[in-house]
């Protein structure tokens, strides 16, 4: 009976703390909402603004044009980082929780934080 107790103990805090995230199955946008869905089940809603576009999502991570910035985000629409994107560049792919974008014959890598991590020529 020991063993049990730890063992809830342990999955409540694994709850608690956020360890256990759901990940994004599907996004569909209705009207100003993103709606995230894991297999059937919402798991979050983002509200885009009039001038937001929806850009792509992964099982980990929502992107979203917002102004001169590209922004990832959790499912529950929480920032997670930003980057600024001129207006020659192009989003090209969301990669689990990279972004890549193409910057003239330059494909840029980003992390789910903004950061460039790569780059490499087309």
């Amino acid at each position: 009976q020991s063993k049990m107790k730890r063992f809830f103990l342990m999955l409540t805090m694994l709850l608690m703390f956020g360890a256990v995230n759901a990940q994004i199955g599907d996004v569909q946008q209705k009207g100003s909402h993103l709606y995230c869905y894991d297999g059937q089940r919402e798991i979050g809603r983002i509200y885009l603004s009039s001038s937001d576009v929806f850009l792509g999502f992964s099982s980990a991570i929502v992107v979203i044009k917002k102004g001169n910035h590209i922004c990832s985000c959790d499912a529950k629409g929480r920032e997670l980082g930003r980057f600024y994107l001129n207006s020659t560049d192009q989003f090209r792919s969301v990669i689990g929780s990279n972004i890549n974008i193409k910057k003239g014959r330059t494909i840029v890598t980003y992390d789910v934080n903004g950061r460039e991590i790569s780059r490499r020529n087309e």
